[in-house]
């Protein structure tokens, strides 16, 4: 609020000193020299402040590659095994990633044979344990 009341105080101060409409300046002219000047010059340089590009030559390096990690096979409960426990242990071995990074399972458990139901994600173990049991008498897909 303060401020908008000091920009008004400002507006009346510089286009209303003059009382007199005869004695009005057009003080539009003025206003567009004071901008094309202020506008000159060459200020034209661009800093680049991206740390993913080379100063030097400016040309842009790519983000470093995040190779898949190595493939893991699942050790309990194997495809097809029937009498499941109402809640079974998964256990499976571990993936090894080629950057040494954290890697991290997604369980997806359902009753579509191509499941997208995630029970369990970001597990950082090489097993996981059903919380919920199981229905009876359904085929199930991991």
């Amino acid at each position: 609020m303060f401020l908008s009341k000091k920009k008004n105080l400002f507006l009346t101060q510089f286009f209303l000193p003059y009382t007199n409409p005869m004695q009005k300046i057009n003080l539009l002219p003025l206003l567009f020299l004071v901008c094309l000047i202020g506008c000159g010059g060459n200020d034209d340089t661009v800093t680049n402040n991206n740390p993913s590009m080379d100063n030097e030559s400016d040309e842009i390096t790519p983000p470093p590659i995040n190779n898949p990690p190595s493939n893991f096979s699942l050790i309990s409960v194997p495809n097809g095994t029937t009498e499941v426990n109402f809640k079974p242990s998964f256990s499976w071995n571990n993936a090894t990633d080629p950057e040494n990074g954290t890697i991290t399972y997604d369980l997806l458990l359902d009753s579509n044979s191509n499941p997208n139901t995630v029970v369990a994600s970001g597990i950082q173990e090489t097993s996981f344990t059903i919380q919920d049991n199981l229905k009876f008498d359904e085929l199930y897909y991991w």
